[in-house]
């Protein structure tokens, strides 16, 4: 079986290096100039100053992985060829050490892609996934569609010859995770073989919908009082949790018996949908009031909602629909709709955080146009000149 080695320093303002090896360790493809460091601006936006790895929003965690998708990039399905590049997409999803960690805390898979570079030719940062050039991606990804077992791993070296500075792009709008295109969702209660698990020797497990446990690739005993294990609620809610070792145990490895496939839902309870347009609608004004996070919550739990634990800025918006039941429906970068968007009342666009507007902005359509704490007359996502957002729907009831 072929598998991808990720070689990094521990500064990730510098490059690392991606090969492809055959099953013999030989190379098929690369090295290739590999960025693995995350916005800053991303990073600060959903409290991660500073670009923790096992946190949402982090620099790429090292760690084992394997390959869950491959699929082509476009504009109809979200991915955009400028900001992913042209020749296909790699997701990998990690099943050991700080990937397994990082994906307790809801990081659930990772992006290998390609884009455009920086005016000065360099790799731009992401949400913390992989970015290689697109030459690189057109050479790796159908070598990877030959063998799509692929495992993955991502190691820190002392020192890599030759690394390129990656560009800080303060302008990426990813979310982390990214809501793939088209894929069955995670959170379904299908059993699947494990993956063997080499030295933890539990290859014949069965993988359900649970909540994460590890055990360690080592002979020496650990203690239960050695883990501090807390819910994670790195979904919007109204702490940070973790699942991570204490420090005296930070040199072990960690491998995955089981993990829970998707963020918890705070209640089962569904949006009215009426109710929350039409509060929205008669508390809107005609000028902003600087409130357009709390017009949108106000809204929300006018329609049903709990929304105890809200971020408190409007950028920060997106994980909080998530965790209330929304899913991502369209990914906005320019004055035109993608033509596999229409808007349905109730939509709800989420702004990142620019220098202009240190808060972000969230508004609704409401089925007419674009409303907020004020009637939305010259700012939509798809305007010129208006920041990248993403656009959030609740589902629709039975």
């Amino acid at each position: 079986m072929s598998r991808l080695i990720v070689e990094l320093t521990g500064n990730r303002d510098v490059c690392g290096r991606l090969t492809l090896l055959d099953d013999a360790g030989k190379p098929v493809c690369g090295p290739f100039a590999t960025a693995a460091r995350s916005s800053d601006v991303l990073a600060a936006a959903n409290g991660n100053r500073q670009r923790a790895s096992q946190q949402r929003y982090g620099d790429t965690p090292t760690g084992r992985y394997v390959v869950r998708h491959l699929f082509k990039s476009s504009k109809r399905n979200g991915f955009p060829p400028s900001w992913f590049g042209p020749n296909g997409i790699i997701v990998i999803e990690g099943i050991s050490g700080n990937a397994a960690l990082a994906e307790a805390n809801g990081r659930f898979h990772f992006l290998i892609c390609g884009g455009e570079l920086s005016p000065n030719g360099e790799l731009r940062s992401t949400a913390g996934g992989l970015r290689i050039e697109n030459d690189a991606m057109g050479a790796l990804f159908p070598a990877m569609m030959e063998d799509p077992c692929t495992s993955c791993e991502i190691v820190e070296r002392d020192r890599i010859v030759d690394n390129r500075i990656v560009f800080l792009d303060r302008t990426c709008s990813w979310q982390d995770p990214i809501v793939l295109p088209g894929f069955p969702p995670r959170h379904g209660l299908k059993a699947r073989k494990s993956r063997q698990l080499g030295a933890a020797g539990f290859g014949g497990a069965m993988m359900l919908a649970m909540t994460v446990s590890f055990v360690t690739e080592t002979t020496s005993p650990v203690k239960a009082s050695m883990l501090q294990a807390r819910p994670s609620h790195a979904w919007g809610g109204a702490e940070t949790g973790q699942f991570l070792p204490t420090a005296s145990i930070m040199d072990r490895h960690f491998v995955k018996l089981a993990y829970g496939t998707a963020p918890p839902t705070r209640s089962a309870v569904e949006l009215n949908m009426d109710n929350f347009v039409n509060y929205m609608d008669e508390k809107s004004v005609d000028a902003s009031t600087h409130k357009c996070g709390a017009a949108c919550r106000d809204g929300l739990k006018a329609g049903g909602l709990d929304v105890s634990g809200h971020p408190k800025n409007a950028g920060d918006y997106g994980p909080f629909l998530e965790n209330l039941g929304a899913s991502a429906v369209s990914h906005t970068n320019s004055d035109t709709p993608p033509a596999d968007y229409k808007q349905e009342k109730g939509d709800i666009a989420v702004f990142q955080v620019t220098t202009a507007r240190p808060n972000g902005h969230v508004e609704v359509w409401d089925g007419k146009r674009w409303i907020s704490d004020f009637k939305q007359n010259n700012y939509s996502p798809y305007q010129k000149n208006i920041p990248p957002s993403t656009i959030y729907r609740f589902p629709k009831k039975k």
